[in-house]
């Protein structure tokens, strides 16, 4: 059932207690390290995709009662060559739809955003399959899915004020946030429930 907005992040911030060390070391290896070393180059073509499938594999765990350790991140790595192309496909399909018109770029990214938490649950779906999973997953929960990212705008806000260092603990609540969306997606598809309130 989709809570309200404020008892999901709440949700959020209960499951995350206790695991505030490893989910900001999970963050800084997986989401900041190739960038900050590499922006622009090799790094975060190779690594950015596998980091988000590890990443997505730690905060499905931590909110389905599991104790995930910091070596989870690198679950993304067993499917290396698919969760790059994941990856790719993500940027191109986003960046493709910007290039007409912003919104359509926002919906985009939207549409493919639990891609990774799919594939968690379902391994063995290709690149292109993962992302028509997520496609259809979000199909009549885009609006939520918007207000709730619009939701953390002053968390990221937080995060580049401290010079990425509010980033460690901002990026954890985002991510087990969502899990959390999709975990309530995936329930709705057998139970459909309430959409998530303002």
């Amino acid at each position: 059932m989709f809570i309200t907005r404020a008892d999901l992040k709440k949700e959020s911030k209960k499951r995350l207690a206790g695991q505030t060390k490893t989910s900001a070391i999970v963050t800084f290896v997986s989401f900041l390290l190739p960038n900050l070393f590499s922006p622009s180059g090799i790094a975060p073509l190779l690594f950015d995709g596998p980091f988000a499938s590890g990443m997505a594999h730690f905060f499905l765990r931590l909110i389905r009662g599991e104790e995930p350790g910091v070596g989870t991140m690198f679950q993304g790595f067993t499917k290396f060559l698919r969760n790059i192309r994941v990856w790719l496909l993500q940027v191109v399909f986003v960046v493709l739809w910007t290039l007409l018109f912003v919104v359509p770029g926002i919906i985009a990214g939207l549409r493919y955003s639990m891609a990774w938490f799919v594939l968690v649950d379902e391994p063995d779906l290709t690149a292109r399959e993962a992302l028509d999973r997520s496609k259809s997953l979000t199909q009549g929960h885009l609006g939520d899915l918007f207000v709730l990212a619009l939701s953390f705008f002053w968390w990221f806000l937080f995060g580049v004020i401290t010079l990425g260092i509010g980033f460690l603990f901002v990026v954890p609540y985002f991510q087990t946030t969502f899990a959390l969306f999709y975990e309530g997606l995936r329930a709705a598809e057998e139970d459909p429930r309430p959409r998530l309130e303002s």
